[in-house]
């Protein structure tokens, strides 16, 4: 009995994991377009339509790309942001290393916020 239940578990397991697989396209489905932010230039890349979420990349020193392969398919049901922090992947380093903080990254997310014009976001 207990070899029946472990088979249907793996089985529900498998099936689950393949209906999550990634999008293997999906990196080619979004373009980086840079907003000019405190004379820098920063890297947004935003698809979709709906509700906006902007994807935070984690770090130090992350760009988003990870989190465009695993969150990218959200455009079907949302606007989805991802970017790159200063310093971070294709965006520009910043001009001291004083600049690179929590702070600075968190009003970051605000001005790209306003300068897409979204009044509220979710934030991942």
């Amino acid at each position: 009995m207990m070899k029946k239940i472990t088979t249907c578990i793996l089985f529900l397991f498998v099936i689950t994991a393949l209906q999550a697989q990634v999008d293997p396209t999906i990196f080619d489905k979004f373009e980086s377009k840079f907003l000019t932010i405190d004379d820098y230039k920063i890297n947004v890349e935003v698809k979709g339509t709906g509700d906006p979420i902007f994807f935070i990349p984690g770090g130090p020193g992350n760009s988003h790309d990870y989190m465009q392969g695993a969150f990218g398919q959200y455009y079907k049901t949302n606007t989805v942001v991802f970017f790159d922090f200063l310093g971070r992947g294709k965006s520009d380093d910043a001009k001291s290393k004083s600049e690179y903080s929590v702070e600075n990254d968190t009003d970051l997310i605000e001005k790209i916020r306003k300068q897409l014009g979204f009044e509220k976001i979710s934030i991942v």
